[in-house]
């Protein structure tokens, strides 16, 4: 099959001009709190039209069509030579700049779906959130002189082991490494067999094998503190941290056991281009070997276009079972 790309910049289709001047054009969607990107770099020899401002991406084949990569917004042009080439940097349009204004708020008794969806609305979002994180209660949290988009992520999201991530008009919090939309509904899974990819690596972290983990509670009414445990194996790992309910230390305590589970192995593989992997898809493994064969979560997809054709390279984290 051959590959093809399309681009409209400021609702001006350009891909025609660009057919015989692309070098390269590369699109990388991520998990967690970076910013999903595209880069463009062009011969530069000649004219081109104005690339300034949003792009529309699209990649794929011209025998099975064209699939949207998002929308993007430049905000680095780097022009350089031998030879004189025209590099345009690009982040996804997604964050709105309010969302990055410090501020200070005490949250009491509120549920984590109510919390997000306050936020989501304050900055003109509207919001995903994943069944199991709606009703979390949150007796009480500070927000000091700290933006929102960085008390979602780095603190709401990692404690409860979640992807925040505004998308389009969204603001999503879901589980992380599960392949599920913010509905709870399954992502797509893509076969992978050796005869379907370039490469493939997969890295092991044997000393990351907790069998449990225990969090602790203030109980009022004994006058200290009582331990919850999640797993049933050794060796455990303690959250120093302590929380004012049971309900609260067993969800973050399931939520580090995830994480620890998932950390373990760590998979790369390329394979001929494919538009419909992104990160929180799933990819399946079969005929490697009995250590990797299964259901892996992507926490990384990279999208590259260029003189070797189209290939698209994956990160990705065991699912969870």
């Amino acid at each position: 099959m051959k590959p093809d790309f399309d681009i409209i910049a400021e609702n001006n289709v350009v891909t025609e001009v660009l057919k015989g001047k692309l070098i390269s054009l590369r699109i990388t969607d991520e998990s967690g709190t970076t910013s999903d990107e595209a880069e463009i770099c062009i011969d530069y020899s000649s004219s081109i039209p104005e690339l300034k401002g949003k792009f529309k991406v699209f990649l794929g084949y011209q025998e099975t069509g064209l699939l949207s990569m998002g929308i993007y917004i430049a905000n680095e042009i780097t022009i350089q030579s031998p030879p004189q080439t025209l590099r345009i940097r690009c982040n996804a349009i997604s964050l709105r700049e309010s969302l990055k204004e410090k501020t200070s708020k005490e949250w009491k008794e509120i549920t984590l779906g109510n919390l997000v969806r306050e936020i989501a609305q304050k900055h003109g979002y509207e919001s995903k959130v994943a069944e199991e994180f709606e009703n979390v209660l949150i007796p009480y949290i500070s927000q000091t002189d700290e933006s929102d988009i960085s008390f979602l992520i780095t603190r709401l999201g990692r404690e409860y082991k979640a992807l925040v991530k505004p998308v389009g008009s969204y603001i999503i919090f879901i589980p992380r490494g599960e392949g599920k939309s913010a509905t709870g509904k399954a992502l797509g899974t893509t076969a992978l067999t050796p005869r379907d990819v370039i490469s493939w690596k997969v890295n092991f972290n044997v000393r990351s094998k907790y069998g449990s983990v225990i969090a602790k509670w203030h109980s009022y009414e004994k006058g200290e503190p009582v331990e919850e445990r999640v797993g049933n194996e050794e060796p455990s790992y303690l959250i120093q941290k302590p929380y004012s309910t049971a309900e609260s230390a067993i969800d973050v305590a399931n939520a580090k056991l995830r994480q620890l589970k998932q950390s373990e192995a760590k998979l790369n593989v390329t394979i001929p281009g494919n538009p419909e992997l992104f990160a929180e898809a799933r990819i399946n493994l079969s005929e490697f070997c009995q250590e990797i064969d299964g259901e892996w979560v992507i926490s990384r997809a990279e999208h590259t276009l260029d003189s070797k054709g189209y290939q698209t390279m994956v990160e990705a984290m065991l699912s969870k079972k």
